[in-house]
């Protein structure tokens, strides 16, 4: 499987390195994945959200078959910080169908990020 811009071993994603559309998207779905589940609009149905989202990707014209990949990353993010709030995004995610290979690489990732931050093993 030839790997694209910004993919690196195990199904890891580096966010500095996916081409600048991609990135930007991420970030903008990602404030928007926020919004809808924590802030102003966590009363919209679970369709609704999801088509905001979409509509993100398609504003920033990022191929339909690359978002299960950007969802992936951001899941594997929300995971690995497994705070209270971010369990709305983890169902968020999981709906609009975010790759769970690459959730689980990024997860990994993250929480090995956090716990040489913190100076041991997170389990």
């Amino acid at each position: 499987m030839r790997r694209l811009p910004g993919e690196e071993g195990a199904g890891v994603v580096n966010i500095g390195r996916l081409p600048k559309r991609e990135g930007m998207a991420l970030a903008t779905v990602s404030g928007a994945a926020e919004r809808v589940t924590v802030g102003l609009d966590r009363d919209l149905p679970l369709e609704e959200k999801i088509a905001a989202l979409d509509a993100l990707f398609d504003a920033a014209q990022v191929p339909t078959s690359r978002r299960p990949v950007l969802l992936g990353v951001l899941l594997g993010t929300a995971r690995a910080y497994d705070r209270s709030w971010e369990r709305g995004l983890v169902d968020l995610y999981v709906a609009a169908g975010a790759d769970p290979k690459t959730a689980a690489a990024q997860e990994a990732t993250h929480r090995e990020i956090i716990a040489h931050r913190r100076g041991g093993p997170r389990h």
